[in-house]
């Protein structure tokens, strides 16, 4: 039964900042005030946390992706996002 709860735990919530949030915070491109919410954010979420890893582990590829904000990545050949 622990096993169950802390798997439901391990999930993207309304709390959660988007992933296009968890790039541009990643790149230093939010205000302040955001980033800093952010980063008291990853510290409390596992998902955001390994998310962010997941979204950053190549960073020449990212730009060739759009995200939606179920977490999702989409390639996108040729097209702007």
């Amino acid at each position: 039964m622990g096993s169950l709860l802390r798997e439901n735990r391990f999930r993207k919530t309304g709390l959660c900042p988007s992933s296009q949030t968890l790039l541009r915070y990643h790149r230093h491109h939010l205000p302040i005030a955001d980033h800093v919410l952010t980063e008291i954010h990853l510290e409390i979420c596992d998902f955001c946390s390994a998310e962010l890893q997941l979204l950053t582990c190549d960073r020449t590829s990212v730009d060739e992706y759009c995200l939606v904000d179920a977490g999702t990545i989409l390639e996108i050949s040729g097209k702007s996002c």
